[in-house]
Formats: structure tokens, C-alpha cells, sequence
């Protein structure tokens, strides 16, 4: 599904630049303190995360890992183009 989804929605992340957060534990706060340090330096930020979608100040909620989650992730995208994006997943 991750490699055909971005055919349907123009490849999105092309547009901007993708910050991945992987491991164990501490990825949503590493992908929250991050948002936080690009949002201070006055870059436009999007996050996709398990619970909720945010881009700038406005919160999206998402359903984790169905077709509404890649359909939300999608519009997420569009909605961020040229900004920095961090998904947390």
C-alpha cells in the first residue's frame, strides 16, 4: 500500500522535506520536540503520528494503519507541501 498510495495523490512528499523517526520507545516525543524546534525557527511543520495529524495549528484525527489512515496521510500532505513533515508511526 505505501509504495502504490503516492501514484494516487501526486507523490506529495516530493515537494517537501521528510524527517522518519524509528525505534523502540520515544518516537512520538522525539517527533513532538522536533516539530517544536523547526516550528521555533519559523518553518511551516507537519506531523503525522498514531492518534492525530498536525500541520501547523491545526490538529487532523487519523485512524492508524487502515485505508483511512493513508487517505488522511495523504491530504495531510498535501495540505504541508513545501514544509518540513515528521511522521511518527
Amino acid at each position: 500500500m505505501d509504495t502504490i498510495i503516492p501514484f494516487f495523490y501526486d507523490y506529495p512528499a516530493r515537494a517537501m522535506r521528510v524527517v522518519g523517526i524509528t525505534g523502540t520507545n520515544g518516537k512520538t516525543t522525539t517527533s513532538y520536540l522536533v516539530r517544536a524546534i523547526l516550528r521555533h525557527a519559523g518553518r511551516r511543520v507537519g506531523l503525522i503520528g498514531t492518534i492525530q495529524a498536525m500541520i501547523e495549528d491545526e490538529v487532523l484525527p487519523t485512524a492508524n494503519h487502515d485505508a483511512r489512515h493513508h487517505r488522511a496521510s495523504a491530504d495531510a500532505c498535501r495540505k504541508c507541501a513545501r514544509a518540513a513533515w515528521i511522521r511518527s508511526s
